[in-house]
């Protein structure tokens, strides 16, 4: 089966927002947050994995997937913690792609009763400004074509930045993972380019990520553009528990490209924990 049909999207009714999401298995609870340009689809082959041994749940941020995009003024963290509160979860590791891994430490420094685990995969970081060049040039054409209403060409470019990464071609990625992500980024476009109240959250402190006493695990693909090393180190000498992984031959979305390399640290990092 494929991500299409397996793992049927439901719908859960939460203050405000009906929210889509995957769910799977049971045992300890074991959340995956998608990345910006992706959706929970991104995470079948970790629900497929995961389901073995814990309760997977992979929710849609607002916008994506069937989950809806309100009038609201929101925060991606505060559904997943309303989701968590609606399944009866007191408890779970939080495993965030992009800015799911920005969500993801959101709930985990907010909630700290709620997050046994980290895993922050090519996470962004609030109040990091990128420094790399070519990334940046590429960001301006990017808004540009946005602006424009250059949809195809704007889904283009989001490819090569954020799936393709840095040297590599098209031809190094899996058709199969390039047809999925463009459909995706075609699904949820509007999501994705605006049209999201999202409520914005002061960056933490030094004295925050101290505070974090959980085992946290920082993926970053080989090939992301180097402002996510650069913010994976950061992270890694911020958290007092935290640990490293690159993962070769994968970009920004590693979980989806290296999905055996992936499962296999992450089974890993729960073992070693007694998660």
């Amino acid at each position: 089966m494929t991500a299409e049909n397996e793992f049927a999207p439901q719908i859960a009714r939460l203050p405000g927002v009906d929210l889509s999401y995957r769910e799977a298995g049971s045992g300890p609870a074991l959340v995956f947050m998608h990345a910006g340009i992706t959706d929970s689809r991104s995470w079948h082959n970790q629900l497929c994995e995961f389901a073995k041994d814990y309760h997977v749940i992979a929710p849609d941020m607002r916008g994506y997937g069937q989950s809806v995009i309100t009038g609201d003024i929101f925060n991606y963290y505060r559904d997943v913690l309303e989701l968590l509160h609606l399944l009866r979860i007191d408890k779970a590791v939080l495993a965030g792609n992009s800015v799911g891994g920005t969500y993801a430490l959101d709930l985990a420094l907010l909630h700290p009763d709620m997050v046994s685990a980290l895993v922050l995969v090519d996470p962004c970081m609030r109040g990091y400004r990128n420094t790399d060049e070519k990334f940046l040039d590429l960001d301006r054409q990017l808004e540009e074509l946005i602006s424009l209403g250059q949809k195809t060409k704007a889904i283009e470019l989001y490819l090569q930045i954020w799936l393709v990464g840095n040297g590599r071609t098209d031809a190094d990625i899996d058709k199969g993972v390039y047809r999925l992500c463009k459909k995706m980024l075609e699904e949820n476009y509007q999501a994705i380019v605006g049209g999201k109240r999202e409520q914005r959250l002061k960056r933490p402190e030094a004295e925050d990520y101290l505070s974090l006493k959980i085992p946290t695990l920082v993926l970053v693909g080989e090939h992301d553009v180097p402002d996510m090393h650069t913010i994976g180190d950061r992270f890694v000498k911020s958290i007092p528990r935290a640990s490293f992984q690159e993962i070769k031959q994968a970009g920004h979305l590693p979980a989806l490209e290296k999905p055996a390399a992936f499962n296999s640290l992450l089974r890993e990092f729960l073992g070693q924990n007694g998660l």
